[in-house]
């Protein structure tokens, strides 16, 4: 595929993705909406796919063992996570909200940095600090979604495109 090819998939990707995204928030859940707002779920699902695919044909041309083992590895600390979650009883861990928005800052503050000083160490700092921080989004994010089905928020959609994206655009 060329280049020109490549950069109007990624373009069309984004422009699908955002389009679904933006309707399926957008649109009120109701029993008549649910399967048009699905099929905007996986329309989303398949165009951020879609736009993945160059980056990861890049990726394999570099490092065939890369993509298994990247898969894997989130696939592990997504469900590792999300059980500790959803296996504790009281909902402490949504306390840490205000915590890791306040190191997303500072990690976000100090890649800025980096840009101008080229720091291998602060570049390492920010990697493993940056995983530990989304592994704790994980469990934050699957206490809220308990939590947000407890009060009564039927809206299963919603609260299952972000928590994925999350994850998945972070890494």
């Amino acid at each position: 595929m060329n280049h020109s090819m490549t950069t109007m998939l990624m373009v069309l990707s984004f422009i699908t993705t955002l389009g679904s995204s933006l309707y399926i928030y957008f649109t009120p859940h109701s029993t008549e909406s649910l399967s048009a707002r699905l099929f905007a779920f996986f329309l989303f699902a398949f165009s951020t796919g879609l736009g993945f695919g160059p980056l990861l044909r890049v990726v394999s041309i570099i490092n065939p063992e890369t993509i298994p083992t990247a898969l894997l590895g989130a696939a592990v600390i997504f469900v590792s996570f999300s059980l500790a979650s959803l296996f504790t009883r009281k909902r402490y861990y949504l306390y840490l909200g205000a915590l890791l928005m306040s190191a997303m800052s500072m990690l976000a503050t100090f890649s800025f940095m980096n840009l101008f000083m080229r720091s291998p160490a602060i570049y390492q700092a920010e990697l493993y600090i940056g995983l530990m921080l989304f592994c704790g989004f994980v469990v934050f994010d699957t206490q809220m979604i308990v939590e947000k089905r407890k009060c009564g928020d039927t809206d299963f959609i919603c609260r299952r495109e972000f928590v994925p994206t999350l994850f998945l655009l972070d890494h």
